[in-house]
């Protein structure tokens, strides 16, 4: 509750919702397996889309990347892909000893990507109270 003895009220909300600048067809939209790993996998609604990205290939991640720009061109999602099934923990690895900054340097206009990713929804809810206690502010 607020009071004479309040400090500190922090309130902080970020919202973010764009449309991808090339949409990706729903009625394209279809069930493929993901692999989990070698030898496990699920069905998922996986989502098709064929155009001009920004892409590098990462040969020192054994991956590649893409980067699928939002509407409006100041914010693009960069989706990182590697070459094998097992081959997460050598891009979660590789991103430890690399600048990220560097990597998005590097992708560049490619006239046709094929991009297949599963459908997907991303939120987030972050509790500060300890972090802000170890900082000597709550």
């Amino acid at each position: 509750a607020l009071n004479s003895l309040t400090r500190l009220l922090l309130v902080n909300g970020v919202y973010f919702k764009s449309q991808w600048k090339h949409p990706f067809d729903e009625s394209y939209t279809q069930k493929e397996p993901f692999y989990l790993s070698d030898q496990d996998w699920v069905e998922v609604d996986m989502m098709f889309n064929m155009g001009e990205f920004p892409y590098v290939n990462l040969k020192e991640l054994d991956a590649h990347a893409v980067a699928l720009p939002y509407n409006g061109d100041r914010l693009s999602m960069v989706i990182y892909v590697p070459f094998q099934i097992n081959g997460l923990s050598i891009i979660v690895e590789g991103l430890k000893n690399s600048s990220l900054s560097k990597i998005l340097q590097r992708l560049k206009p490619k006239p046709v990507v094929y991009v297949s990713l599963p459908r997907f929804k991303v939120e987030s809810t972050l509790f500060l109270v300890e972090p802000l206690k170890t900082v000597s502010v709550v």
